[in-house]
């Protein structure tokens, strides 16, 4: 009979034959008479992925170990002139990608002050109590952008075989720190940008236009009243066509007469040659309270080479517009702002878009 077992060893790169044990794990051994075809793979891959993460996890606590044994060393030693003793040991827990884990740093004291002092702390977050790991982090942010809080928590704690190792309360403060280090790096980001633009290195981030999810047109059965009001040249659309698709439809049968019907039924807004397009509006998210909505600004830019959304609020977002602008503007391009009636939008294409070259703004209620 043979069985499996997993070591972890410290070695001792000067000799590297001798070999200290710190852990051991038993694989568990399978009778062969009394395996199902139907359940056997799915109970090997289970019970497998438990094994592994206690193995990660004392792998860690091992690792840890080293580096904490380390920097006790060298604060010793960088107080040589004071009496320095051990002192016990500080745990402290971790969430981790691997589910909880303890490490326990170790204490020093200085016996002439009584001072305790932890030297792991110094390659540690600051914290208070608990440490959650960059790494867990990021997959509750990254989950949490599709999900809701509730479904993040509970596929964390299937991943990392801990249930509840983060609380949708967590979660959501998390989301809320996060969003803010990225905002402050953008806001930094983009006060840079402002004050170098001419840097031949700052250049428009914008995404590949892309073939519209809904193509503009009235249903291909009006075609037939259509054709019948193009012959008679009515100034005004048929039932069912708007009034915007037929004066396009009166422009374009103008000037090429041969223009199929099926052509005419698809046209669509299209950008002027060296016209860059801006669209800006708000939008109500919901607050914690009930009953509350948070304004969202949001921007739409669409120029020849691609295409850019934002969002935000406050100054900084009118900051990233403005930007977006003025990288995307040069001085044989136009741009046309087209958006409600809102005062702030009004008062920022007075403020900072009308100085831009050829701006024009378009109300469209």
């Amino acid at each position: 009979m043979h069985r499996l077992q997993v070591l972890i060893c410290r070695v001792d790169d000067q000799h590297p034959d001798e070999k200290t044990q710190i852990a051991a794990f038993d694989l568990p051994t399978l009778d062969v008479t009394t395996l199902q075809p139907e359940t056997f793979l799915d109970e090997l891959e289970a019970s497998t992925q438990v094994i592994g993460h206690d193995i990660l996890r004392r792998t860690l606590q091992a690792r840890w170990e080293m580096v904490d044994a380390t920097l006790a060393v060298q604060y010793a030693a960088g107080h040589a002139l004071e009496e320095v003793q051990a002192d016990g040991y500080a745990p402290v827990t971790v969430a981790s990608r691997f589910g909880v884990v303890s490490l326990c740093r170790q204490v020093l004291v200085h016996s002439a002050t009584n001072t305790h002092v932890v030297p792991g702390n110094a390659v540690l977050p600051a914290h208070e109590g608990r440490i959650t790991t960059r790494g867990l982090q990021e997959w509750a942010c990254t989950l949490a952008q599709d999900l809701p809080f509730v479904t993040v928590a509970r596929l964390l704690g299937w991943q990392t075989q801990e249930e509840q190792i983060l609380s949708d309360m967590t979660i959501r403060r998390l989301v809320r720190q996060h969003g803010q280090l990225i905002a402050q790096a953008e806001q930094a980001e983009i006060t840079s940008l402002l004050e170098h633009e001419e840097d031949p290195a700052a250049r428009p981030q914008l995404v590949a236009l892309t073939r519209p999810r809904r193509r503009a047109g009235w249903p291909a059965a009006l075609s037939a009243a259509v054709d019948a009001a193009l012959a008679h040249e009515e100034p005004r659309p048929p039932e069912g066509v708007s009034w915007a698709d037929w004066q396009r439809v009166l422009t374009a049968r103008r000037a090429e007469a041969t223009l199929p019907t099926e052509q005419l039924r698809l046209l669509r807004p299209q950008l002027e040659p060296g016209q860059i397009l801006l669209t800006v509006d708000d939008v109500f998210a919901r607050s914690q309270e009930k009953r509350h909505f948070v304004a969202l600004h949001t921007a739409h830019m669409i120029t020849a080479a691609g295409q850019r959304y934002l969002c935000g609020t406050g100054d900084m977002f009118l900051q990233k517009v403005l930007l977006l602008a003025r990288l995307c503007l040069g001085t044989e391009r136009s741009l046309l702002l087209i958006a409600d009636g809102a005062r702030w939008i009004r008062s920022f294409f007075q403020e900072q878009l009308a100085a831009l070259p050829q701006a024009t703004m378009l109300l469209d209620w």
